[in-house]
């Protein structure tokens, strides 16, 4: 913004001076300052609403943009009907913090790039928390800071000031009383209302109190450069605000990519397969289906393009596809944003071209700007039609965009979205003219493939729209092809990805393929955006299997030594237990012998397992898990065997001897 009308001043002074030819009076009149009364017949931008807006600091550079949400510190509409501080659940708080607060109020359509307009409310003076007063905000800061620029009335010594670039007392407005004190002429207390109104002209700030104008217009530092804003100033008093206005008498102005050229690129990187949707209604897959393995990703080569589910280069079947990918910031409810892309052509598997996606419509249909390659055009893509408009000049009954590409060639795509406002631009030049859509869509930023190879970089999504919260993702955790889990997580944050456990199977880690092909991961890093999906991987665990009879382990390398949850293990049995003077009564799980005896591990059974031998003396009671060894079979045999035959030598030596 800049001081033209004192430019234009100096300028034909000098012309009359020199030359004669204008009078003091005309040149009065070319720069005359601008008042209320100018813009009476305006329209009124400034919009009504029921939602609770967002509050930030005026005093600092940079902080608390927005209050963050847990502090309660909000402004909109009270159940009475004005507008004031409210706490998260809509309600007028108690009390209020001690701090000077910023609010914006929506407005009926973009007002980037007005030079001059008028702003003001009606402000009834409430309660006192502290030393302080209440205004109007005028601007917003379009430095990092992006601190509120406003016109505030200090209620406790009665003074007007400026705000701007954190400075809540930037400049005192009023009329110097000859003492050195600045003074407004107005005196105003709780309870009473009064008009705050500001006329703004590039730099200008000419400040009013009920109609009159108060002191001097003041010029602001060429350095404190703002955009348009109206809303409300809250510094330790309650306020009842009503009847926002802005006007100008200026023209809708078209947005140019050069108006984001300092703005922050939200864009951000997302990590693994990406899900890709039909831009046309035929077929109608809105994602495909993952056996499809039609997706998008960006390359070890650092590139993004069309892939398999192996993160191979794909790009064989005939569908026009949309890819969404990630921004750092919440992008829903931005209404002004700047999209782009670098592609560079590859090779063609069909008749198509590439481009970019800028939206998404209802039904997840995707808003896209695309260059077609085959017959050079620039099209809009939207509600399942990819021809929605031509961009370009009318040549007969054709619209050529001017610029030819073939493959192996780089360039720019990009669209700048004022609302339903689309404009089309190829390396830096608009094509064709601006298209208004009617039909309404969320801001998004991706790629538009039709049928041809591709290599995509330097995608950036830009808005002059600020406070801005983090956006949220959610990693959703697959197991063959079962979902299994989600996390959700914050941009800037990252996410960890703890092992899901899965009864009889052991948990190797995630990966990004669903072939399992890639490495490990561990986590989601922080600069890391977008719905991710993770697939994990198992094997069938092993489990061990002990034995013991009493306090002794057994040990045998005939016995299952370990099982898998898809095995039936036999125990055993009897005749492979036998011990010198016992009887084996079977197998437990405690070593106390309680509960029933087991003869085998079930198939679908978990865990290591640990089974103690109870037998009982021959001739005797129950012996538990009784001193001596567990005496293998054979030599059971033979030893039985023995003992058989010397009972038979004892007895028929008896009968002999009848």
């Amino acid at each position: 913004m800049k001081k033209l009308g004192v430019v234009l001043l100096v300028i034909a002074m000098a012309i009359g001076v020199m030359g004669g030819g204008y009078s003091i009076a005309s040149l009065a009149e070319v720069s005359a300052e601008k008042t209320p009364a100018d813009f009476a017949s305006a329209e009124n931008l400034a919009l009504d609403t029921d939602e609770l807006l967002d509050t930030y600091s005026v005093e600092g550079t940079g902080a608390n943009r927005p209050y963050p949400d847990d502090w309660g510190m909000k402004f909109g509409k009270a159940e009475a009907g004005y507008y004031t501080r409210l706490d998260n659940e809509g309600k007028e708080p108690a009390t209020l913090s001690s701090a000077h607060t910023a609010a914006y109020m929506p407005m009926s359509r973009s007002v980037a790039g007005t030079a001059a307009y008028y702003v003001s409310a009606d402000i009834t003076i409430g309660t006192r928390v502290e030393y302080g007063g209440l205004g109007i905000i005028i601007g917003e800061g379009t430095d990092e800071a992006k601190a509120p620029v406003g016109v505030w009335f200090c209620v406790d010594s009665q003074t007007l000031w400026i705000a701007a670039g954190g400075n809540d007392f930037l400049q005192a407005i009023g009329t110097d009383d000859g003492e050195g004190n600045i003074i407004t002429g107005v005196e105003l207390a709780v309870g009473e209302t009064f008009t705050l109104g500001a006329v703004v002209d590039g730099q200008n700030v000419s400040a009013y109190i009920d109609g009159e104008k108060v002191g001097s217009t003041y010029t602001l530092a060429d350095t404190t450069v703002f955009a348009p804003r109206v809303g409300a100033a809250m510094k330790n008093y309650n306020g009842q605000f009503e009847n926002f206005v802005f006007k100008t008498l200026e023209e809708e102005p078209e947005v140019t990519p050069a108006e984001f050229a300092d703005a922050d690129n939200l864009f951000v990187d997302t990590a693994g397969l990406v899900d890709t949707y039909e831009v046309t209604n035929i077929p109608n897959y809105r994602p495909f289906p993952p056996d499809y393995g039609v997706k998008f990703a960006k390359t070890a080569d650092g590139y993004y393009t069309r892939v398999n589910n192996s993160m191979e280069d794909f790009c064989a079947s005939g569908a026009n596809i949309a890819a969404y990918l990630a921004t750092s910031m919440d992008i829903s409810e931005v209404n002004t944003y700047y999209v782009s892309a670098d592609i560079t052509i590859g090779a063609r598997a069909d008749w198509g071209g590439l481009g970019i996606i800028i939206g998404e419509g209802e039904g997840d249909n995707p808003v896209g700007l695309w260059y077609c390659v085959d017959t050079p055009g620039l099209f809009l893509a939207s509600d399942g039609n990819e021809y929605t408009n031509a961009f370009g000049t009318q040549e007969g009954e054709s619209v050529v965009p001017g610029v030819e590409f073939k493959v192996g060639d780089s360039f720019t795509i990009a669209a700048v979205v004022d609302g339903q406002k689309i404009s089309a631009y190829i390396d830096g030049v608009k094509i064709g003219e601006t298209y208004t859509l009617e039909s309404e869509f969320t801001p998004a930023v991706g790629a538009n493939v039709k049928q041809y190879y591709s290599e995509y970089t330097n995608f950036t999504f830009k808005t002059l729209d600020t406070g801005l919260q983090a956006a949220e993702y959610t990693v959703t955790c697959i197991s063959g092809a079962v979902q299994i889990g989600t996390i959700d997580y914050t941009y800037g944050d990252g996410a960890t990805l703890a092992p899901i456990e899965r009864e009889g199977y052991e948990f190797m880690g995630w990966h990004l393929l669903p072939d399992l092909s890639d490495p490990v991961i561990e986590s989601i890093d922080a600069a890391i955006g977008g719905n991710i999906t993770v697939y994990c991987e198992y094997k069938v665990a092993n489990y061990s299997i002990t034995y013991y009879d009493g306090d002794t382990k057994i040990e045998n390398d005939d016995w299952d030594q370990s099982y898998t949850m898809s095995q039936y293990i036999p125990l055993p049995e009897a005749e492979d237990m036998a011990k010198e003077g016992y009887t084996f009564d079977g197998w437990y799980t405690t070593p106390d012998f309680s509960g029933d005896p087991v003869t085998a591990i079930e198939m679908g059974s978990t865990g290591d397992k640990v089974f103690y031998a109870k037998y009982t003396a021959v001739g005797g009671g129950d012996a538990g898990g009784c001193s001596g060894s567990v005496i293998g079979v054979s030599s059971g045999i033979i030893g039985l065997c023995a003992l058989g035959a010397v009972a038979v030598m004892i007895k028929r030596k008896k009968a002999g001897g009848r």
